[in-house]
């Protein structure tokens, strides 16, 4: 159950990493709630709540990675007008 539980963290890591997502989201991708046992499990291994996991990581990776996810964010495509 351990080793289970330790793969949803690093899972959650790299979900908190995408600064497109919000917290709650970047745990619900990972199919946990963001207000239970994981979050408790994630302050355990990280000793770091997921807002300050946030900030500290996105500091330290380099500028390339974040506009290659800045760019590879979707934008809704606009419904043609029918008029």
């Amino acid at each position: 159950m351990e080793h289970y539980q330790d793969v949803k963290i690093k899972k959650i890591q790299e979900k908190l990493l995408d600064d497109s997502l919000s917290i709650e989201q970047a745990f619900g991708a990972c199919g946990v709630d963001s207000r239970g046992l994981y979050l408790r499990l994630f302050k355990e291994k990280t000793k770091k709540s997921p807002n300050e996991y946030r900030q500290e990581n996105i500091k330290k990776q380099p500028f390339s990675t974040l506009i290659w996810k800045r760019a590879r964010r979707v934008e809704p495509k606009a419904e043609p007008l029918i008029i």
